[in-house]
């Protein structure tokens, strides 16, 4: 009884993208022209240091995102508060106390320490 929800008929399963597919439209995306020069066309929306800021929290080890494409964006747009963690990786933030630190960071200005037990 719970195999079936009540309008789906048995044959009609939702097409299931490819790995190839999901790469495929990635790249699209990232090579694709998105109507504005990110480096150029982009500026600082807090104009007034005191209303807020923009953070780039980036893990040297992250396989995902190449740490030189955040160092290159946090040089081009200098308005941007960079951090990077030596031993982080794309999911640092889910280890033990990273999230805290970077809440503590952004809310209080207090500098981001290596978090013991990582």
């Amino acid at each position: 009884m719970l195999s079936q929800q009540p309008n789906e008929k048995p044959d009609e399963k939702v097409p299931q993208q490819s790995a190839f597919e999901s790469r495929h439209i990635d790249l699209m995306v990232l090579f694709g022209d998105w109507g504005f020069d990110p480096i150029i066309d982009v500026s600082n929306p807090f104009t007034d240091s005191n209303k807020g800021s923009v953070h780039i929290w980036q893990g040297r080890e992250d396989k995902l995102v190449p740490v030189e494409v955040q160092r290159y964006v946090a040089e081009k747009l200098s308005w941007i508060k960079y951090h990077e963690i030596p031993e982080g990786g794309h999911l640092f933030l889910f280890v033990n106390g990273w999230s805290d630190t970077i809440v503590k960071a952004m809310l209080f200005g207090e500098k981001e320490t290596r978090v013991s037990g990582n």
